[in-house]
């Protein structure tokens, strides 16, 4: 039975207070049972209230389907296929860890912000960013917590970030992101405009990590990963036939 077979089998189960607790909006970890996906609806009713059926159902949609990814992640990890190995994720995210790992750090842990480089410095500079400010929104110990650059968060939040970006047609699908994208995209952090959650994550990564490698290499290496990763996953669905769809959901998980 493939993976996403036994994911439609066990289905989903309601664990608000655990999730709550867990500041997530669905988990899969912990003591949600194995291919099941354990569900806080108090998310989902204040989304409905807020801004309405159609909105609550495809934030539901979407963040089911980031959940369904990480047990695919788990699983192929367990069986030695990673989908996108650490050493790719690094180029891009120097803090990025696997979890699995026997060396890895307690996610309880914080991150330590690294010093940037001038090049990097001169590089935001170039492109329009004022990384004094870019610095200090990150500056808040909840974007230290290690769960920032875990590697399949990581992985799952550019994939999210491209699904974002496809479906207002900034790109096309498997198309390249440009840097200028990437930059009218941070200045929207700094200057505290809506934007998507997974793109904060995944920029608060790189930042903590120094800003290294610089804004411009960063975004070529982002698009290198993804397309690395699509490679990844087209040769996993040859093999075991598995229709691994992208995740686009905004609420840490």
């Amino acid at each position: 039975m493939s993976v996403l077979d036994k994911i439609k089998k066990n289905g989903w189960e309601e664990r608000t207070a655990d999730a709550e607790a867990a500041g997530a909006t669905m988990f899969v970890s912990g003591d949600c049972p194995d291919f099941m996906v354990c569900v806080n609806l108090d998310v989902f009713l204040t989304t409905y209230e807020q801004r309405g059926i159609e909105i609550m159902g495809v934030e539901a949609k979407n963040t089911f389907v980031h959940e369904m990814q990480h047990i695919m992640w788990n699983e192929f990890e367990d069986q030695g296929k990673l989908i996108n190995p650490q050493a790719k994720i690094k180029l891009a995210f120097p803090l990025a860890y696997d979890s699995h790992a026997p060396s890895a750090t307690s996610t309880s842990k914080q991150l330590v912000q690294a010093q940037i480089s001038q090049s990097s410095k001169n590089d935001l500079a170039a492109n329009g960013i004022d990384y004094n400010e870019l610095i200090a929104y990150y500056s808040n110990k909840y974007w230290k917590d290690m769960y920032t650059c875990h590697e399949t968060e990581l992985t799952s939040r550019l994939e999210s970030y491209r699904v974002y970006l496809t479906d207002r047609n900034v790109i096309q699908m498997g198309g390249t992101i440009l840097l200028k994208t990437i930059c009218s995209d941070i200045n929207k952090i700094i200057n505290n405009y809506p934007i998507h959650w997974n793109f904060k994550q995944m920029i608060g990564c790189w930042v903590l990590g120094g800003m290294t490698p610089n804004l411009t290499d960063f975004v070529n290496k982002l698009n290198a990963l993804a397309k690395n990763n699509i490679q990844d996953k087209n040769n996993i669905q040859d093999k075991n036939k598995f229709n691994l769809k992208q995740p686009d959901q905004d609420e840490r998980t």
